[in-house]
């Protein structure tokens, strides 16, 4: 007879024999991760594919100058500056002209460029050859020409994009704001040639003129070209302006101005342009028909800008006063303000409908849509106005820049 021990042990073993019998596998998970699994290693794959093929085909692009500009641009995407602005200062030997770009401060010499963002700091700079270096902005791009020289660069935020040399001095250039840019030139059998380049720059077109450009433009869009060209004939001065479609080298448009001499013109966002002549400031239509004409009679003009949705004409009012006249158009050529200021004006910037006069020791505000009108009062030592966005504007002058909150400057204003 078994005792109580040995029935325990007995059980124990049966109990150790028992096999639990195992959950069923679901066979629909299993080819999920099968699947999920043959999809990153052909990613991986793939991706080692893609850059091996990219660096192959864009070998020179991979740069130390590139990838620094890189780091720069996911590092400062985010940065939202938090309004204690700092003072800009930069060195003056040689500082040929000063501008903005994309919310950096642009200094310009004739071996280099600069770069500084509002808290001062010195964010890129580059090397040039230039003798007379010019810079025009627009968007996210920067054309800085050798005026009267033989080479253009281009430049974004980050990095210098292409370079452009010529066998004859260039004589002006406008860009677009989606990288389409046009150079003028001087050539042997004509005293001008349009070289126009898309925004992959590629020479997309030449245009030849036997007259001497003295603006050209190109409208937002990249789809219109129009320049002012002058030829002098019988002791007179003939202007000619002409427009013309992008990736042809034909005429869209001539309207000749017997006795006046072309100094500039500009596009409207609503596809029509203006042009300003010593004589007159003509507005054209989309359609290339004038629309309308204001004399300038014996006025001088000292300041002519032309923006997306308005015209800015300033000139004295008298010979030996310091009053400047400012008349404000819209894209049809109809005044809408008419105003004044107390000085002679020193410099101007607009961004959208706002517009700034820097006079001597004040700085002026119109807001051209709704007529409002501030000034306040500034060091009488500025030389130029520029602004960085529409909440941020930078007063230069002979020695740094100085970025102010607009808020802030005109907080205790008075208003006109």
């Amino acid at each position: 007879m078994k005792n109580k021990g040995t029935r325990d042990i007995e059980v124990n073993r049966v109990r150790e024999l028992e096999v639990t019998p195992e959950t069923p596998v679901n066979e629909y998970y299993i080819d999920v991760a099968n699947k999920f699994k043959t999809a990153k290693f052909i990613s991986i794959i793939l991706l080692v594919v893609f850059i091996l093929f990219m660096i192959s085909v864009f070998r020179s692009d991979v740069t130390l100058e590139n990838f620094k500009y890189l780091v720069r641009f996911f590092s400062s995407a985010n940065t939202v500056y938090s309004g204690d602005y700092e003072s800009i200062y930069y060195d003056t030997t040689g500082v040929i002209d000063v501008d903005m770009f994309n919310s950096d401060f642009v200094t310009v010499k004739s071996d280099s460029i600069d770069l500084y963002d509002m808290n001062g700091s010195n964010v890129a700079s580059y090397e040039i050859n230039q003798v007379s270096p010019t810079v025009v902005t627009k968007g996210k791009y920067m054309l800085v020409y050798d005026l009267g020289g033989q080479n253009a660069r281009l430049f974004n935020n980050f990095s210098l994009l292409t370079t452009q040399s010529y066998d004859y001095p260039i004589s002006c250039a406008a860009i677009s704001g989606d990288g389409m840019y046009a150079i003028v030139t001087e050539s042997l059998e004509y005293q001008s040639v349009i070289h126009l380049y898309d925004h992959n720059f590629n020479l997309v077109s030449k245009m030849y003129k036997d007259k001497y450009i003295t603006d050209i433009r190109i409208d937002s869009q990249g789809k219109r070209l129009v320049c002012t060209a002058v030829i002098a004939k019988d002791g007179d001065f003939v202007s000619e302006v002409v427009t013309y479609a992008p990736y042809t080298d034909k005429e869209e448009s001539s309207t000749v101005f017997q006795g006046s001499f072309a100094v500039s013109c500009g596009f409207f966002s609503d596809g029509g342009y203006a042009v300003l002549t010593d004589g007159a400031l003509v507005f054209f239509d989309r359609n290339n028909k004038t629309a309308v004409e204001h004399p300038l009679g014996n006025t001088v003009p000292t300041n002519c800008l032309i923006m997306d949705n308005y015209a800015v004409l300033c000139y004295n009012e008298n010979i030996v006063g310091s009053q400047t006249h400012v008349s404000i158009f819209d894209t049809k050529g109809e005044i809408i303000l008419d105003t004044s200021v107390s000085d002679k004006i020193l410099d101007t910037a607009f961004f959208m409908e706002d517009l700034y006069l820097l006079t001597d020791g004040k700085l002026n505000f119109i807001n051209m849509k709704t007529g409002e009108q501030m000034s306040c009062n500034i060091e009488s030592s500025a030389t130029s106005v520029h602004l960085s966005d529409k909440n941020s504007v930078v007063i230069g002058y002979s020695n740094m820049a100085q970025p102010y909150k607009t808020a802030e400057l005109f907080s205790g204003e008075d208003e006109k």
